[in-house]
């Protein structure tokens, strides 16, 4: 049984890499998906080194009449600021973002989730996302995408 369970979990990070849909480095496979799940689903947040830059650099404001603003710092190159959030105005702004620095950000407009990525100055490749929906980081662009 345990060949089994290595063959599978071979076979999915192949099918992973090789996917026509994005690539596994971006989230888009499913086959990337489902290996994550396999050898620890959510808990690859707590590995995620730029998931976890993004929450240690949020910070949110909630005003009285319910909206919620939130300014992202992330390493030394990225900032970002979310008015609204949530709301059919949501503003985003892209403050700071370097390609060559630490980090940089984009915008996804099928998906409508922010993509923060490692720069050149980076020394890993982790990908996470922040849904403008609700203001929270994520480790898989599915899940941002579907806090829409």
């Amino acid at each position: 049984m345990r060949g089994y369970a290595h063959s599978t979990l071979l076979l999915l990070a192949l099918l992973a890499l090789a996917g026509p849909s994005g690539g596994a480095e971006e989230g888009g496979n499913i086959f990337f998906d489902i290996l994550r799940q396999q050898m620890g689903g959510e808990a690859a947040n707590s590995e995620n080194r730029t998931y976890s830059a993004i929450v240690a650099g949020k910070d949110c404001e909630e005003h009285s009449a319910g909206d919620m603003d939130c300014t992202y710092r992330v390493g030394r190159d990225l900032e970002i600021w979310i008015n609204g959030i949530g709301q059919a105005d949501t503003e985003i702004s892209f403050v700071n973002s370097r390609a060559d620095g630490d980090y940089f950000g984009l915008y996804d407009l099928r998906r409508r989730c922010l993509v923060v990525k490692p720069g050149r100055d980076s020394r890993h490749h982790d990908v996470a996302y922040i849904s403008p929906a609700n203001g929270r980081p994520y480790t898989s662009v599915r899940d941002c995408e579907r806090a829409w």
